[in-house]
């Protein structure tokens, strides 16, 4: 069953005041979201328990002082959640949870940008996330970096901190993370942060989230804020288990080089003549007889999807039978390697053998990285330049595009329940294909429709 997760994110321009922190805490518990995270909220490490207190709910924080920065993350009692790790920076504007909920494991990250052209802190944000190494990524909070100087910006000069843009776009890159609001509103100027006098706004608060989560994002909004100069940004996600199918099955050309697999298929096919050669052939000797003289009691072309078939039914049988050994050894090589260098001694045959372990370790992942290349549809690889994870994140990236997480029928309603989509799915191909459409005419009687075609010969 789907949830709906909603995240909210204000810079709440301090809340050091015990009474404006209340008016705060009263206005975002009333708003209903699950998770909110607070940037510059001049918390000092002496108010955390104070502020949990007041809160009532498991809240997350990196103090700052009590008149500058201080990041947190407070989360409602209204859904479940089970939070796996923490950390927070020194400076108390960072702070990174990970977290398990509807069967998702996620990284939070909630940032305060240096005001300061720093891109140190965008550099050690990515180390970060990839230290954590959850399938699922979410950073969000007051980033002081704009992403596009002509959309997210108005009556600015110059461009605001341009080292740190740039390392905010590499970040997005090598991690795969997208703005949701973007992807929601692509023409769309709106602002987070205001100055009256004189008039200037931008975008400096959003949400960034990795690929594997955004087919789950149902809104993405701006709201007026509270007590501050930033307006809230929010953003809701459907997360549930993706029941997917077996998908298209694909002939692995490695198997054509084993040697085991070479004798199955010949097998097949020697099986296959059997069963459908003509009677009057003596069995015994049948296979003594060149192939191209042997007569089937079916015709050549049925005969040949016949063999195909049959062979396809023992590839797939032996590529899972091989698949399951391979991950069942690549254990064992871990748990052996692991027992060995438990009693490692200068004894040399130890040392040997756990040099071999660990050369087949290695031989056994390399395979399972080049099957990463070629999925990932990578045109052209030069092995070295690129890290092996920017071909696992793209290959990723591939399999989250042929996912449909919701679909928006014909009378703009959103579906979000698989049955419902796959329904919607089938209704609509069905009267795509079983329509006629009256606009097409025989493109033969277009006059001069031929003539104007490009031809290689004349």
């Amino acid at each position: 069953m789907a949830s709906e997760i909603k995240f909210s994110s204000l810079n709440c321009r301090g809340l050091h005041s015990a009474d404006k922190r209340k008016d705060v805490f009263d206005y975002l518990k009333v708003r209903g979201s699950h998770i909110y995270c607070l940037q510059d909220v001049h918390w000092d490490s002496n108010m955390i328990a104070t502020i949990s207190t007041e809160w009532g709910g498991n809240c997350f924080i990196a103090p700052g002082t009590n008149n500058s920065r201080g990041v947190a993350i407070l989360f409602n009692d209204n859904f479940n959640v089970t939070v796996t790790r923490i950390h927070c920076n020194s400076n108390g504007n960072l702070i990174a949870v990970a977290f398990q909920t509807c069967q998702y494991e996620v990284t939070l990250v909630v940032l305060y940008g240096p005001n300061t052209d720093t891109p140190a802190f965008f550099n050690e944000v990515q180390n970060i996330i990839e230290d954590f190494n959850t399938p699922h990524c979410i950073v969000v909070g007051d980033w002081n970096v704009v992403l596009d100087t002509d959309m997210d910006s108005l009556n600015y000069l110059h461009t605001n901190n341009p080292k740190s843009r740039q390392v905010v776009h590499k970040l997005m890159k090598n991690l795969d993370l997208f703005d949701v609001w973007r992807v929601f509103h692509p023409i769309t100027k709106r602002f987070t942060w205001r100055q009256k006098n004189p008039l200037k706004q931008s975008r400096l608060d959003y949400f960034l989230v990795s690929s594997g989560l955004l087919n789950t994002v149902t809104t993405a909004t701006i709201t007026p804020g509270y007590r501050s100069d930033h307006f809230m940004i929010n953003s809701s996600f459907r997360l549930g288990q993706m029941v997917t199918g077996k998908g298209f099955w694909k002939f692995n050309n490695s198997l054509l080089e084993d040697e085991a697999y070479q004798k199955i298929v010949k097998n097949v096919i020697d099986e296959t003549i059997t069963e459908y050669a003509c009677l009057p052939y003596n069995i015994d000797k049948l296979l003594s007889i060149p192939r191209n003289m042997v007569d089937f009691n079916i015709n050549d072309q049925l005969f040949f999807e016949t063999l195909l078939m049959n062979i396809r039914g023992k590839t797939i049988s032996y590529s899972s039978f091989k698949k399951k050994s391979e991950i069942k050894r690549e254990v064992y090589l871990l748990n052996e390697i692991d027992r060995v260098h438990s009693i490692y001694s200068d004894n040399i045959y130890l040392r040997e053998y756990c040099d071999s372990l660990e050369k087949e370790l290695q031989h056994l992942r390399e395979k399972k990285l080049k099957g990463s290349f070629i999925r990932s549809r990578v045109e052209w690889v030069d092995e070295g330049e690129k890290p092996s994870k920017f071909f696992l994140n793209l290959e990723k990236r591939n399999h989250v595009s042929k996912l449909i997480c919701h679909l928006t029928n014909d009378d703009n309603e959103q579906i979000f329940d698989q049955d419902g989509i796959q329904e919607e799915t089938y209704n609509f191909y069905k009267k795509l294909y079983s329509s006629n459409d009256s606009h097409l005419s025989d493109l033969n009687q277009c006059d001069g429709y031929w003539n104007c075609l490009n031809r290689l010969f004349s």
